[in-house]
């Protein structure tokens, strides 16, 4: 499975329904703050994503390392490819 970073979505205390099925727990690692764009480094099992934001709007999250979040994905832009190694889709066999 595969997806841009910069079409991760991140929440921060989300309640209530989503239209989003693709929503996931983790916590954030590390954060690189830039001019327009920032970095959040988070993990999810094992496995360490990124995801693109605007810094202003991540300014109001108030995001730290060790920070419970809910990444989200479209449907839409998610890919799927084969594992290399055994041939099978790598459908959640790696995240």
């Amino acid at each position: 499975m595969v997806f841009k970073e910069t079409e991760v979505g991140l929440a921060k205390g989300l309640k209530g329904g989503l239209s989003y099925a693709n929503r996931f727990a983790g916590v954030v690692a590390r954060v690189e703050k830039g001019g327009l764009l920032t970095k959040v480094v988070f993990t999810y099992r094992k496995a360490r994503l990124e995801a693109l934001v605007l810094s202003e709007t991540l300014k109001a999250m108030f995001l730290k390392p060790g920070d419970p979040v809910e990444w989200l994905v479209k449907m839409n832009e998610i890919s799927l490819i084969r594992d290399p190694l055994d041939g099978h889709d790598a459908v959640d066999s790696h995240v």
